[in-house]
């Protein structure tokens, strides 16, 4: 009798194990790679959630990452508003789009996918928005399709990626202010950029209490108060600056935080 409630009880579990694998095939499906922009993998899942007379409905799950070595950039265009103040367009924070052809929603359904707003602009107001490597971007969203029919799953690019240096990067006071180091010395400095919308506007420098003024005299340069052969240069690629004087001394100062 023992050995017979055994087998029983074991032919249970190979049913259930059974049913929950078929379960799993019927309902779940294995990721899809349906895009690869310089690198940036866009894939995406699709699991059926229900299934009805006349419609079935899915959950989508898409994750995106940058498989490069280094930051890629898009633009989200900004808009001017009366007071001459800019802010983002609410309806371009996305460089792609996922989107299902057939569903039954009005207007049909999707999934925009965005990257990080790096707090950077550029000289044309547009904000600059990075997919940082390695990181993993998840979006996900439901949606319905007629009972029957397979989901339509498409992909639209709608901004380019780039390096940082491909972009005209206005200085502004999220990649100024912090703490810098340099390599012309072990001795931190502190950066903090003060704009004068109609007038000059500056860097202030301070190190052990002492302050120096950067006067800007273009998109990326800057000349030291009352000593125009003192230089401070942004370089986008790596947003850090060049310091160079008359006297030969150059080093190059990067942002710590």
């Amino acid at each position: 009798m023992k050995n017979k409630s055994f087998n029983f009880g074991r032919l249970k579990s190979l049913a259930f194990a059974f049913f929950f694998v078929s379960f799993g095939c019927l309902f779940g499906q294995n990721s899809v790679e349906i895009a690869n922009i310089d690198n940036v993998k866009i894939q995406y899942s699709l699991t059926k959630l229900e299934s009805k007379e006349t419609r079935e409905k899915y959950l989508i799950q898409v994750n995106v990452v940058n498989n490069n070595n280094y930051p890629l950039y898009y633009v989200v265009p900004g808009v001017v508003n009366q007071d001459k103040s800019v802010t983002m367009d609410p309806f371009s924070l996305n460089f792609s789009k996922i989107k299902i052809r057939n569903s039954t929603g009005l207007f049909g359904d999707g999934i925009g996918l965005a990257g990080d707003n790096s707090n950077m602009k550029t000289i044309n107001n547009g904000f600059l928005f990075v997919l940082i490597p390695g990181k993993i971007y998840n979006s996900e969203t439901t949606f319905k399709v007629k009972t029957g029919e397979d989901p339509l799953v498409t992909n639209t690019v709608r901004a380019n990626l780039n390096k940082l240096l491909n972009f005209d990067v206005k200085i502004n006071s999220a990649n100024v202010n912090g703490i810098w180091g340099s390599t012309c010395s072990s001795m931190d400095l502190s950066l903090t950029f003060e704009e004068n919308i109609g007038g000059i506007s500056y860097i202030i420098q301070s190190v052990n209490g002492k302050q120096s003024k950067w006067l800007k005299q273009t998109e990326m340069n800057f000349t030291r108060e009352n000593d125009n052969s003192t230089t401070l240069t942004y370089q986008k690629a790596n947003n850090t600056f060049l310091f160079s004087s008359s006297d030969g001394i150059s080093c190059t100062l990067t942002k710590k935080n």
